[in-house]
Formats: structure tokens, C-alpha cells, sequence
């Protein structure tokens, strides 16, 4: 099914903050990275990329020195990145040189002191709504907190990092908050047992602005589809919260300036195309009238 693009009346913007990202049926064992379990949902997927600073900002890494963030909840200081999910695993810190705000969206983007090691992924972005459609599954990260509370959840803010996931439902061309206007994908919180919900459902709250959303298949690995911006409600066939993020795509040529002008690597080009796994055609929803 192809849908049109939202028209921004079909939306009641509402920002507010809270803390940790919630997920349906939680655990820590299939939910929280550190916790390095075996049934852990995010298992196979190369998470090294995805850090915080020492207060908990997020920033994942679009190249070995380049990452991206929220504008309003910019990184700053040392960047923490880990090669793997164990606990006892030392950090590979780096200094966080400065950035800039892409355009006037909530999508930062910024430098480090020196690239990382072949240690630490760094990840292709979305460049392209081709093959982002309704039916995408997506990965949604965030923290633990008294919404998720487990014995781990005292683990310290570079390594507080939980994983669910969500089905994109529309691409929204222009979105306002937090005085920011940019392009976004929003995600719903679908009642359980209906036919878009996931198993670990995820649905972000304040301390999470920043996180990455991405997919992952086995051919392409991980691809950003943008980062964690606000909470809104949804009017459609009826009203439910959503996730909104900043949409990479819609900031290609910035994203790839940036890369060129400061990044002391040599990196990929970002993937054109989303996931050839995924049907094709132009991810956006349609207002029923």
C-alpha cells in the first residue's frame, strides 16, 4: 500500500518530558544491552556505533569521526563507545570537538578529537524514502529508568541503553518543536494484539532525545533513519502517542558536506536506497477524508 504525505493538520503536536523509553512486555534480559543476554532483541546487530557522553546525550556515528544528535539535546565532553554488550568492556573515549545544527530541524551534527577504532561501526544513513513504507520494521533506542526499572538500570549513563521496536507510520515533510521546524517519521504506540503492533514495542520519552532509529538486515547491517526529537499525538482513525524523529533523508547533501569537510577519514557514501529487502515505493500517509 502506498500513501501520500501527511498533511500537518492530521497532527496535535504535544511535547513533554518524562524519563526512559518504554516497551512493552520489558525485560531486561531481551531489552537492555549491557545486560548481554542471550535472548536480547538486538543480538547480531552491531550497536559499537551508538554512544553517550558522561551525562547520558546520545550520538551515533556516521563516520569514524562524525556523528549525529539532537540539536536540542546536543552532545558535549567525551563520547563513550563500546565494541560490544559485556558490561566489564572498556570504553573507547573520544573528545567531541564541537558541531552545528543542520538547517533549522532538531538534526545535530558534529566531530571528534580523532576517528575511532576499526573496533567501532560507524553506519550508513537513509537517504531516500524508497522502500520505507508502513510495514517497516524498525529499532528504537533508549534509557532505563523508572518506567523500565531492573537491577541494571543503575548502570551508568554510557551504558544505559535499551532496545525495542516500532513500525514507522508517516513521513511528515515539515514538523515545529522545541522552536525547531525539519522533516520526521513518526511511529505510534499501537494497542497490543492489533495488526501494527510489535513484539517489545517501544515508545520514547525525555532522556532519550538524540537515540538513533535505524533497521538492520543481515545484508546491509544497520541504516539510520534519523534521531529521537518529540512525543506527539496522532489523529488518524483515532488518536494515539507517537515517537517523531528527524529524518536523515531529508538532510542527504548537509550530512554529506559535513562528512567530506571534516571527517580525517575516508568513508562510503551513504546507501541511496533504504533496504533492497524492503517493497519499494514512497513511504508517506495518506488524510482520509
Amino acid at each position: 500500500m502506498i500513501f501520500k504525505l501527511a498533511s500537518p493538520l492530521c497532527l496535535f503536536l504535544l511535547t513533554f518530558n518524562t524519563q526512559a523509553i518504554v516497551i512493552s512486555d520489558f525485560t531486561a534480559e531481551t531489552n537492555e544491552r549491557f545486560k548481554n543476554d542471550a535472548t536480547f532483541i538486538g543480538n547480531g546487530i552491531n550497536m559499537s556505533g551508538m554512544g553517550r557522553d558522561a551525562t547520558g546525550k546520545w550520538l551515533t556515528l556516521i563516520a569514524p569521526d562524525i556523528f549525529i544528535s539532537s540539536d536540542h539535546e546536543a552532545p558535549s565532553g567525551t563520547a563513550y563507545f563500546y565494541s560490544d554488550n559485556n558490561i566489564t568492556t572498556t570504553a573507547e573515549q573520544r573528545t567531541i570537538m564541537g558541531g552545528q545544527q543542520i538547517a533549522n530541524s532538531d538534526l545535530y551534527v558534529g566531530y571528534l578529537n580523532a576517528p575511532v577504532s576499526p573496533n567501532i561501526s560507524h553506519y550508513n544513513f537513509s537517504t531516500s524514502l524508497t522502500g520505507l513504507t508502513t510495514s517497516t520494521v524498525t529499532y528504537m533506542t533508549g534509557q532505563a529508568g523508572s518506567t523500565n526499572p531492573t537491577p541494571d538500570s543503575n548502570f551508568p549513563n554510557t551504558q544505559n541503553m535499551l532496545v525495542g521496536q516500532n513500525i514507522l507510520d508517516a513521513y511528515i515533510p515539515s514538523s515545529t518543536s522545541f522552536g525547531r521546524t525539519g522533516a520526521t517519521l513518526s511511529l505510534g504506540r499501537h494497542e497490543k494484539g492489533g495488526p501494527k503492533y510489535q513484539d517489545y514495542e517501544a515508545f520514547f520519552h525525555g532522556g532519550d532525545s538524540g537515540s538513533p532509529l535505524f533497521t538492520y538486515d543481515l545484508a546491509n547491517g544497520v541504516t539510520l533513519l534519523g534521531t529521537a526529537w518529540y512525543t506527539s499525538t496522532v489523529f488518524q482513525d483515532k488518536s494515539y502517542p507517537a515517537s517523531v524523529y528527524t529524518y536523515t533523508g531529508a538532510y542527504t547533501k548537509e550530512l554529506t558536506d559535513y562528512v567530506t569537510l571534516n571527517s580525517q577519514s575516508q568513508v562510503p557514501e551513504p546507501s541511496a536506497t533504504l533496504l533492497l529487502m524492503l517493497s519499494s515505493g514512497l513511504f508517506m500517509i495518506r488524510r482520509h477524508r
